[in-house]
């Protein structure tokens, strides 16, 4: 595996680590006490588990180019849980952002070195 495969398989995984922290600490919130309940210690497990595989990360991609895989995948599957676990609602001009979103991750992938 190449060291560009290498650096796209970790960012997939840390932000699968970033993505379940942030649901977690999501499910966390809407509990009668915050700081005392299952969802936020996992939510704080995997923050830290997001923090560590950034430091492994670091070493395989560019700062810029994991930035923008993880600010996407994580907006895109973010807004996902939310509208499915959470009942909210994207507005039209959110579903736009996260498609131009894409659309420059994509670019971004093209012409980087």
């Amino acid at each position: 595996m190449s060291q560009a495969h290498y650096g796209l398989l970790i960012a997939a995984l840390v932000s699968l680590a970033g993505i379940g922290a942030d649901s977690m600490l999501k499910a966390a919130s809407q509990q009668e006490n915050v700081l005392v309940n299952r969802w936020f210690v996992v939510g704080i497990a995997l923050t830290i588990a997001f923090a560590l595989g950034w430091l492994v990360l670091m070493r395989y991609m560019k700062l810029s180019m994991a930035g923008a895989i993880y600010a996407v995948v994580s907006a895109l599957f973010l807004a996902i849980i939310g509208v499915v676990f959470f009942d909210e609602r994207l507005t039209p001009a959110e579903i736009t952002g996260m498609g131009m979103a894409v659309g420059a991750v994509a670019l971004l992938s093209r012409f980087a070195a």
